[in-house]
């Protein structure tokens, strides 16, 4: 490549020196563009008691040759929220930028949805986490220690009407099912069928189109069982 204009020499040449070839070929420069990394690449707010809020920061930084515009950062469910805005917001190249992201659950649920980072290099999705547990909590939960085997804290409240919580921890990343039955040994319903990360997670049991009775909670995951009995009271 010459130094200043930008062309290299490529050619292909014979032994009898005769009928070789040369091309001169333009380089054209890469183009200034911009590049949006964020850190960390998914949020877990873990367990947040109902109607309370927990934070958590999110650097967005521009590791790319160009100005990066963040336009906007949107979530799909209300119980999540940031304190960006109003945008657009411009990073120069190497630059960052800190959002405060929160997690509010207005119920007691498991909620995973997506926070929307709409820029100038490309629009990125970033996995939200969180769970949110009823005000009282749930005795044996809360900051306990990875147990070394699959542990069921049964339902709480118990008995109830019509809905309770079950939460368990998960020693490891597991495939999971959890399911309630009546004595009959029937399947009533299903709360889980899937794989979970290890720690802490509640699952939701509404026996609103059911009689009131005792019934039985049946976790399934990696080998291990547990089990909790549940007591409908209407």
């Amino acid at each position: 490549m010459t130094p200043d204009s930008g062309y290299a020499a490529i050619g292909k040449l014979h032994q009898d020196y005769y009928n070789s070839d040369l091309w001169l070929i333009r380089l054209a420069p890469e183009a200034p563009h911009p590049n949006l990394a964020v850190f960390p690449d998914s949020l877990n707010f873990g367990f947040v008691s109902e109607s309370d809020t927990a934070e958590l920061a999110l650097q967005l930084c521009n590791s790319g040759t160009d100005t990066l515009i963040v336009t906007d950062i949107v979530s799909t469910h209300p119980a999540f929220g940031d304190n960006f805005g109003p945008g657009p917001a411009a990073l120069a190249p190497g630059c960052s930028l800190t959002v405060r992201v929160w997690f509010c659950p207005p119920e007691v649920a498991y909620y995973a949805e997506t926070l929307t980072l709409e820029n100038n290099d490309h629009d990125l999705d970033l996995p939200l986490t969180g769970i949110g547990y009823p005000p009282g909590g749930i005795p044996g939960l809360l900051g306990a220690p990875l147990p070394l085997a699959l542990r069921l804290e049964g339902a709480h409240p118990n008995p109830f009407n019509p809905r309770t919580h079950l939460a368990f921890i998960l020693p490891g990343r597991l495939p999971v099912r959890l399911a309630v039955y009546n004595l009959a040994g029937r399947e009533v319903a299903e709360l889980v069928n899937g794989t979970l990360e290890a720690g802490p997670h509640l699952a939701v049991f509404d026996g609103t189109d059911l009689p009131s009775g005792v019934y039985l909670a049946r976790l399934q995951a990696g080998g291990f069982t547990a089990c909790a009995k549940l007591v409908l009271l209407k």
